[in-house]
């Protein structure tokens, strides 16, 4: 099969709501988080049939039936599951290998025979103190063990064999889901998880698809997974996920670990809301299937240089299939600790909380960035610039694509206009009365006659909006006025301005343009002066609005109100958006 029944499913939950397929079949209404109707599969005449489209899952209350899409189209249509599969493949667009009865057959065996494995492998366990001792050290209880089915494989070869071969598997069987392997020195056969604590791995639909072994011998190989198969792909899986997504789901949470034991560990001290992938790696199919269950997990991986190295990697692999509402955040573990060993010197508030820490994907993606903390030489910030422009463009999504690049301009402009900002403050003598300049009230005017004084062409643009604002300061208005003046009156000679000022007018301004503007290209000059602009009309804009609501509720004249009420509106619109930036 091209994807499995498992995959399609979790196509359609990502793609599809459920309540919108259903209602092709029954009628359905909103109530509350969930959709009702009455059920299809008996008569009623109170609606007792609900869909979640968050879990993905209907249940009728007066019969009992309930599941997912291919449960419902079984039932419904009366036809087999296989059928339903490929009408959903067909209904997504999904190319489905159909499944001849033989193969699902095998599938089947080896399904019950990895099971029959892993009773085995927790028989082995619970008879061996040595193995539940490491566990014990390890801080895992036996609920843990319980809950996660963990075992232990320390038998002979000859016996293991023996003891499937009495219940109908071949040695043949084994190897095709890679638990005998051959020794390539002696040709040898022998148990790929020999002297591991075992750990099964469980795909959606509850079926064992393969195992992860840790060693409790000296070995130069901590961890080891079972080879692909037929039954399992190493990125098509998640570590935890079945035993934890009820907890998940209710929680609205998830952490993403590196190891088995971390989610073990986590789970032991109640933290139940942990899932690993199978290596450090990542893939689309994995991403997709922790974005189904929360819109915001939270990757918690050690805090060694690898570790980070692993972060960092994942953010940018992350970044590419972002979608609307769909994202990551980042924690940061103390030095030296991963999960496992943090939780088991802290407890969960201590865990939780220190998740409240984590950084969001995008300052994650603007740290890597910014590489050189001290460079700011037009150079670095075109390199940046660059950097940026590579990293954004491998965003699928066109409008994140687009946000991505305005998000992470706006911090490379912020920080190079604080740096140098900063360096200005200090480079400037103290004849220029620095200390008393920092101090200075009405700055956002300042800053408006500063522009007007240095940069003529710029202010012309602006001029008649700037014309339109009254100061608070009227000395400052004052100048305002015979700065615009000189504007209208289409002198071409700036130093007409900087007469009408003494020298120790002059040397404010000029430590405005230093310490504000002076560093940035015209288009961040153009935004910088624009949203001055915005914030000294705002007083005027509050008090014209108020003016207008007072004569909304005074006026008679109903198509005088109705005028008055869209110009409100306006006024409103335009001061929300000021008081956003």
């Amino acid at each position: 099969m091209k994807n499995s029944a498992e995959d399609i499913l979790q196509q359609f939950k990502n793609k599809i709501n459920l309540s919108d397929y259903l209602s092709n079949f029954i009628s359905l209404e909103k109530r509350g988080n969930s959709f009702v109707g009455k059920c299809p599969f008996h008569n009623e005449k109170t609606p007792s049939f609900s869909v979640s489209d968050e879990k993905g899952l209907f249940y009728c209350f007066g019969c009992g039936v309930g599941g997912n899409v291919f449960t419902f189209l079984k039932k419904y249509k009366n036809i087999s599951f296989q059928e339903a599969l490929k009408t959903i493949a067909d209904y997504l667009g999904i190319e489905l290998k159909i499944v001849s009865s033989k193969e699902i057959g095998k599938i089947t065996k080896l399904y019950n025979l990895l099971a029959n494995i892993n009773k085995i492998f927790k028989s082995n366990l619970e008879n061996n103190s040595f193995s539940r001792n490491y566990l014990k050290k390890r801080g895992i209880d036996q609920s843990s063990v319980n809950k996660f089915d963990i075992g232990l494989c320390n038998q002979d070869l000859d016996n293991f064999k023996k003891n499937l071969s009495l219940k109908g598997f071949s040695e043949n069987d084994l190897k095709e889901v890679g638990l005998i392997i051959e020794s390539k020195e002696d040709k040898r056969n022998f148990l790929r998880f020999q002297n591991r604590i075992t750990f099964p791995i469980y795909n959606m639909l509850g079926n064992i698809v393969g195992f992860g072994g840790r060693t409790i011998v000296n070995s130069k190989i901590k961890y080891i997974n079972s080879p692909e198969s037929i039954l399992f792909k190493k990125s098509d899986h998640i570590y935890g996920l079945w035993q934890n997504k009820e907890s998940i789901k209710n929680k609205n949470n998830l952490f993403l670990v590196e190891g088995y034991l971390d989610v073990i560990s986590l789970y032991s001290k109640k933290v139940d809301n942990s899932v690993a992938t199978l290596g450090t790696s990542l893939s689309q199919t994995q991403i997709d299937k922790i974005w189904s269950y929360t819109n915001n997990p939270i990757m918690c991986y050690d805090s060694d240089s690898a570790g980070l190295r692993a972060m960092n990697q994942l953010s940018l692999k992350i970044l590419k299939f972002l979608k609307p509402g769909k994202t990551m955040k980042f924690m940061n573990l103390p030095d030296g600790d991963d999960p496992d060993s943090f939780i088991q010197k802290n407890n969960k508030e201590e865990f939780y909380n220190y998740s409240k820490q984590s950084l969001n994907l995008s300052d994650l993606i603007w740290s890597n960035i910014l590489d050189e903390p001290d460079n700011i030489t037009p150079e670095y910030s075109a390199l940046i610039e660059s950097r940026i422009k590579k990293i954004t463009s491998s965003i699928n999504n066109s409008n994140l694509c687009q946000e991505y690049y305005k998000y992470l301009i706006s911090k490379r402009n912020d920080y190079f206009w604080n740096k140098r900002r900063i360096i200005s403050k200090k480079t400037l003598k103290k004849s220029d009365n620095q200390e008393s300049f920092d101090k200075f009230k009405n700055i956002n005017e300042y800053i408006v006659l500063s522009f007007l004084i240095f940069e003529k062409e710029l202010s012309i643009e602006f001029i008649e909006q700037i014309d339109g604002i009254i100061f608070t300061n009227s000395t400052l208005n004052k100048n305002k006025s015979d700065f615009v003046s000189f504007y209208f009156s289409n002198s071409k000679d700036m130093g007409e301005i900087k007469e009408k000022l003494n020298e120790s007018e002059l040397k404010k301004f000029s430590y405005i343009k230093n310490t504000h503007f002076k560093h940035l290209d015209y288009e961040n000059k153009k935004l910088f002066l624009r949203d001055i602009i915005s914030n000294l009309r705002l007083p005027m804009l509050l008090n014209e609005r108020e003016e207008l609501k007072k004569e909304i509720l005074l006026s008679k004249e109903s198509k005088k109100s109705k005028e008055n009420i869209v110009k409100y509106e306006n006024l409103s619109r335009e001061i929300n958006k000021i008081k956003s930036k």
